[in-house]
């Protein structure tokens, strides 16, 4: 879908990196909800009390023996879990993460650095704040909560960012031609330096 896009609006797909990986803090694996079904709503369990919540579950449900025998089969653990604000159920698997110095780590400067990571901007984003301060020059984010969002939002600004479009996430807004309504937040967000 977004080489098509690239492609409708005059841009060569093969001069973009597209990377379509979790992005988390560091290289550790992480639960990750997963769906056949695109919707959206994926997040990766990273913290501690986030797995160590989810492992209760399992067990006050008795599944221990077929989460873990799946995980160790199939890389993933068979269990149906809903995905937030969605009638979808998926299932959880570890999953490799980078991060965004692997991402950007490499290059120069980034001109235009797009980034739905779905709830983990908290905990990724603060470890490459002065490599993105470097080389970055535009950001676009998707923020997922609104507490979230306006954290990020007031870390870009403490870091002399711009804030060129922010709208709350979960909000309606009016233009010109209408109404529209967001389930992510958005921030874009411009470096001056």
């Amino acid at each position: 879908m977004i080489n098509n896009h690239f492609t409708d609006n005059g841009f060569d797909p093969l001069d973009h990196a597209i990377i379509n990986a979790v992005v988390a803090e560091d290289n550790r694996p992480v639960l990750f909800t997963m769906s056949p079904e695109r919707t959206g709503a994926n997040v990766a369990f990273q913290s501690q009390a986030q797995r160590l919540q989810l492992a209760h579950r399992i067990a006050q449900a008795g599944l221990e023996k077929k989460a873990a025998l799946s995980l160790v089969l199939d890389g993933t653990m068979t269990l149906s879990v809903p995905m937030t604000g969605t009638g979808v159920r998926g299932d959880l698997a570890f999953s490799s993460t980078i991060t965004i110095a692997d991402v950007i780590g490499t290059l120069d400067i980034v001109d235009y650095l797009e980034i739905d990571i779905q709830s983990s901007e908290a905990l990724a984003l603060p470890p490459a704040m002065r490599m993105i301060d470097r080389k970055v020059r535009w950001l676009h984010l998707g923020a997922h909560g609104g507490q979230l969002h306006d954290e990020i939002r007031f870390m870009f600004r403490d870091h002399g960012w711009e804030i060129n479009v922010d709208l709350k996430p979960e909000s309606r807004f009016a233009y010109p031609g209408g109404e529209f309504e967001i389930q992510d937040g958005v921030l874009s967000l411009y470096n001056p330096r």
